[in-house]
């Protein structure tokens, strides 16, 4: 428990750090740009992420679970093959889906009054973006198979924000002009210097020189971890593409930065899921008993840091509509329906992440294509008449059912409990 602890806090703290910079920087540029530019900001950052995440076709969770069965067999080839295998396939990958979103630009922008407002210089650095975006998920997987889960996030949580928020600073103080094309450009800049303080982790993080063995079995599993993380992504997102594609762009900001808010409970949650990604992985042939405690320490870890994060933002939501300003004046109410998602999703602690680590990949991929459909049909009824407030319903709810889901699931057919109290399954 004790190194459980330890590394979920060095996790959150490096998550608590990188997002306290992340949220001034989007403070600032939310009161810069005002709800329409920084709509149109936060959906081409959305949609990077997704075609990042994309690019690996599941790799990066595959190589995770691998990795840390290879390093307990002392399979010092097989760590070489499944950590170059995911770097060589994301980015060959992701330089495909640069450029076909580049040659497609015009015409998806001319179906979004959001990112129409996007000029030709901020596009080129999204492709940038989405190149270096689509290393750093195989590479942080790396990392964690190697039990190493704080370590894994130092490029992304820590240099990244921290470099974008200076480099926003730059442009108050007037070094450079702040507009849509300047941001883009900043963050493509903060991504580049994680990116290379990324790689060297990486190389440190390798067993030293050993023969490479390329995966053979990846077909098997690694294209459900694709699709789960391509249609999580696009669940977690769709709230906002409806919002970008239907509804004023004023909107769009509004549950963008109500996001950015919510997103420090669930990254109380991530710290705890990462921390015990790999343990789980290794834990899968010890049998049930190891496998419960396991999920007891990291669903109670979770709970507590996600209700005491849920309760001071839910507090000091009017805090942030005033911070804002007026044209934010809806994001209380929008912020505290995201919240309750979240405390949700901490209660039924890391089914999705045991079930993905043993070998249930399927079920997982079911449970988030099924809320993805409902949350579609629901999100084209909704969004177009209530705006932020129901798309953050739709998120709350469909964040519930998945969790929900894969708890009864993990109960009923692995005997564990990942509810963080009671009694384990018979």
């Amino acid at each position: 428990m004790r190194a459980l602890v330890l590394q979920a806090a060095g996790g959150f703290g490096l998550r608590l750090a990188g997002a306290g910079a992340g949220f001034l920087t989007n403070v600032v540029l939310a009161r810069l740009l005002g709800p329409e530019d920084y709509g149109a900001l936060a959906l081409v950052m959305a949609m990077v992420a997704l075609g990042a995440m994309a690019a690996g076709l599941g790799l990066p969770t595959y190589a995770t679970r691998e990795i840390a069965r290879a390093g307990e067999e002392g399979r010092r080839a097989d760590i070489a093959g499944h950590a170059l295998f995911s770097l060589l396939v994301s980015f060959l990958v992701a330089m495909a889906l640069a450029g076909g979103a580049a040659l497609l630009w015009p015409m998806i922008a001319a179906n979004s009054p959001s990112l129409a407002r996007v000029p030709t210089g901020g596009i080129i650095a999204a492709a940038g973006l989405l190149v270096l975006y689509s290393l750093a998920f195989p590479r942080a997987a790396v990392l964690r198979g190697r039990h190493q889960p704080v370590r894994a996030d130092i490029p992304e949580l820590a240099i990244r924000p921290f470099a974008v928020l200076l480099l926003i600073g730059a442009g108050v103080v007037g070094l450079f002009s702040i507009g849509l094309e300047t941001i883009l450009v900043a963050y493509l800049a903060a991504t580049t210097l994680a990116g290379l303080v990324g790689a060297v982790l990486l190389v440190r993080a390798m067993p030293g020189f050993a023969p490479v063995n390329w995966p053979r079995g990846w077909s098997s599993s690694a294209p459900f971890f694709w699709l789960i993380g391509l249609v999580g992504l696009v669940l977690m997102q769709l709230p906002l593409y409806l919002l970008g594609l239907e509804v004023n762009t004023s909107q769009t900001g509004i549950y963008a930065i109500s996001m950015q808010f919510a997103a420090v409970v669930q990254l109380a949650i991530t710290s705890v899921e990462v921390s015990v990604q790999a343990r789980l992985a290794a834990a899968g042939g010890q049998g049930r008993e190891t496998m419960q405690r396991q999920v007891d320490e990291a669903g109670r870890l979770g709970l507590l840091a996600a209700l005491l994060l849920a309760l001071a933002i839910f507090l000091l939501a009017p805090v942030f509509s005033l911070v804002l300003g007026e044209r934010y004046a809806e994001i209380a109410g929008v912020l505290r329906v995201l919240l309750i998602g979240q405390l949700l999703y901490a209660l039924c602690g890391p089914a999705r992440v045991l079930l993905s680590m043993t070998g249930h990949e399927r079920i997982v991929l079911a449970a988030v294509s099924v809320a993805l459909a409902g949350a579609l049909l629901a999100g084209l009824a909704v969004i177009p008449e209530h705006g932020a407030l129901g798309a953050a319903a739709i998120a709350a709810a469909s964040t519930a059912f998945v969790n929900l889901f894969l708890l009864v699931v993990c109960w009923r057919r692995l005997g564990v409990r990942t509810f963080p109290f009671g009694r384990p399954a018979s």
